[in-house]
């Protein structure tokens, strides 16, 4: 851009086309630092998902084809956790389908849901007997928190899965500076039920935001990565400016299914089972 807006002239504008590909490669690999392993899987990653940028990468650069074979070794031992997943790959899972079924066959049958909210959700539907549950529960959660605006009953489950549910999730997790790899303990339905209240500004929810943001880390173990507290801390801020009648300092966010893991691991699991 810069040789352009200084020479604007046809060689530059021919140089730049025939090296192209070569500087998007540069771009890619630009201030990633040795230590930021998983800069370069990630590198690998979009290549080997993107083939008519790497063959025309190669042929202009054929010096890079052997650091990215390195890297490329890497990414076979990680790629797993840069698997390619959208929202509509979650919604297509069979564990997402039979929640989602469910669920809008109890819309359709009860024209009073602040009355018969029990009739679905309830403790046995929202408990977890296992671990493997948990993502499951969390799918449930969610699409509880959809009916928040016409059932008053599901705010009532939502804060009791908020402050109650034993949801300690494991989950791997890679460091971006050597590729350790590390399991840390997550919580999504508690993440999912705060996800579904953070937009209804009462007291009643701020302290239970509160309540919850104070349980002691130990409780859902040491190794948490923070996911919760963190985006916690975040609704709770701008709903404390919101209920103090100032202009709130943070925006809402909307969270896609891809960005959760436990959503993601439905998707996964999927897979396992595709292939046994």
């Amino acid at each position: 851009a810069g040789l352009l807006h200084q020479y604007g002239d046809e060689t530059v504008q021919s140089w730049l086309n025939g090296n192209w590909d070569e500087l998007i490669y540069l771009c890619l690999i630009d201030n990633i630092g040795i230590w930021h392993h998983l800069e370069k899987v990630r590198i690998v990653h979009i290549l080997e998902n993107w083939q008519e940028l790497k063959v025309a990468l190669f042929h202009h650069a054929p010096s890079m084809v052997e650091e990215y074979n390195q890297h490329k070794k890497q990414y076979e031992s990680y790629h797993e956790f840069f698997d390619l997943i959208s929202d509509d790959d979650i919604r297509r899972t069979s564990t997402w389908q039979e929640v989602e079924q469910q669920h809008n066959q109890w819309l359709q049958s009860n024209k009073h849901l602040s009355r018969t909210v029990s009739d679905l959700y309830h403790r046995g539907y929202l408990g977890i007997d296992a671990e493997a549950d948990i993502p499951q529960v969390a799918v449930k959660t969610y699409f509880l928190g959809t009916a928040l605006d016409i059932a008053h009953d599901s705010s009532s489950w939502l804060f009791y899965l908020l402050r109650e549910s034993d949801d300690k999730w494991r989950c791997k997790w890679v460091s971006e500076f050597d590729g350790e790899q590390s399991t840390f303990v997550r919580t999504p339905v508690r993440f999912e039920a705060a996800y579904a209240l953070r937009n209804h500004h009462k007291p009643d929810v701020w302290i239970k935001f509160i309540e919850a943001f104070l349980v002691p880390q130990d409780v859902f173990g040491v190794f948490t990565d923070r996911m919760f507290e963190n985006h916690l801390y975040r609704w709770i801020s701008r709903m404390t400016d919101i209920l103090s009648g100032v202009e709130p300092e943070l925006p809402d966010e909307e969270i896609p299914l891809s960005a959760r893991p436990w959503f993601r691991a439905l998707v996964t699991q999927t897979q396992v089972e595709v292939r046994l």
